[in-house]
């Protein structure tokens, strides 16, 4: 019996999973930072920015669907630098990606008109071209031609 009461005791001075957590939570919460979260997901946005507009410089027309992974690097740059575990640090990086998209990360990264123009004027050239140069249009090599 002496036994018994010693291990309820022993088990009663040890702490339950839920206070660990509690405790670990606690911890958690005294290192978070929401403004070097904030200042994490403008530099997320940047790298998002950089790769969208390498994206657009690849295919040569506009990549809306880089708005997503830029958004997960928002995402990450508030959650790992800013080491939130709050939703507020969700929160914030909506705000931070909305911002980033209307202050000119969507229309940054889409091609200039200039380029359209200057592609379409190349196109009418290759065109042009084609149409003076006889070889172009058959004529040397028809068979029965001597050339």
């Amino acid at each position: 019996m002496v036994q018994l009461s010693h291990s309820m005791a022993a088990y009663r001075r040890t702490p339950s999973n839920s206070q660990i957590i509690r405790e670990k939570m606690q911890i958690l919460r005294s290192e978070q930072n929401i403004l070097i979260g904030i200042i994490g997901g403008f530099l997320g946005s940047l790298i998002g920015i950089g790769l969208w507009a390498l994206a657009v410089a690849i295919f040569h027309r506009p990549v809306f669907w880089m708005a997503i992974p830029s958004s997960v690097l928002v995402g990450l740059g508030v959650h790992l630098l800013g080491r939130g575990i709050d939703k507020g640090f969700g929160i914030a990086g909506v705000f931070v990606m909305i911002l980033t998209l209307l202050g000119g990360g969507a229309r940054a990264v889409q091609p200039s008109g200039d380029q359209d123009e200057d592609l379409v004027r190349a196109e009418a050239r290759v065109v042009q071209d084609a149409q003076h140069r006889p070889q172009d249009r058959g004529v040397r090599n028809r068979p029965g031609n001597i050339a």
